[in-house]
């Protein structure tokens, strides 16, 4: 749902398939390494840890069919 909300977005603002697909690269290449920064927070409790995992997944799935 996401990937076709985000298409829809684009072309009722005018952004190019080519542009939209760059801004799609720039925001996963951004956040590639997501899950190991997340990890890495030694203050953040493991519970919200597994929780940001189980969000960024299937997000980052998503952003990755527009």
């Amino acid at each position: 749902h996401l990937a076709e909300a985000i298409r829809r977005l684009a072309k009722t603002l005018g952004t190019s398939k080519t542009s939209l697909h760059h801004m799609i690269e720039e925001v996963l290449g951004a956040t590639n390494n997501y899950l190991d920064r997340v990890s890495a927070l030694a203050e953040l409790p493991e519970p919200n840890k597994l929780q940001l995992k189980k969000v960024i997944t299937p997000l980052r799935a998503e952003l990755s069919r527009v």
